[in-house]
């Protein structure tokens, strides 16, 4: 009742996250995807903000579309692309939808959540899948741009 985390929890504390591997007396260790080894004296756990995603991370990512694109397509992309990865977990849902309104382009924000040990390899698969479907379809990545106006006096 009082162990705010047990062994395969993914925990963020003392400015680093992990798998929760081992447990012991005087120390927890956590592993990385990276197979990083992370030994954490439990002193400095103790009275600790902890994190505890369980089994699971969050990818909270954004990806930018023209704003002669129709955002209710991207959106639908991502979602596909999100539900079409077997990793990317279903409950919770992935949160998909319009972030914000950028200058150069409409920003398309997704939430989804992966087992951390995969954590980066699953989301470089999602972002290659979202791409590849947004051109196919057309939808446009815009590149910053700013028009100048020169004026000259008299």
């Amino acid at each position: 009742i009082t162990r705010p985390f047990v062994v395969g929890d993914t925990i963020k504390v003392a400015g680093v996250t992990g798998v929760v591997e081992e447990v012991k007396l005087g120390f927890t260790t956590l592993i990385t995807e990276d197979a990083e080894l992370i030994t954490i004296p439990n002193k400095h756990i103790v009275g600790e903000v902890i994190k505890n995603s369980h089994k699971y991370l969050v990818v909270e990512s954004s990806i930018g579309i023209s704003y002669t694109s129709d955002p209710d397509q991207a959106i639908e992309l991502v979602k596909q692309a999100l539900l079409e990865n077997e990793a990317v977990a279903d409950n919770p849902e992935p949160q998909i939808g319009i972030q914000k309104f950028a200058d150069s382009a409409i920003e398309i924000g997704y939430r989804y959540w992966v087992p951390t040990r995969n954590y980066y390899r699953i989301q470089y698969q999602v972002n290659r899948a979202i791409l590849g479907s947004f051109q196919q379809t057309g939808i446009i990545i815009p590149f910053p741009q700013r028009d100048v106006h020169l004026v000259q006096s008299g």
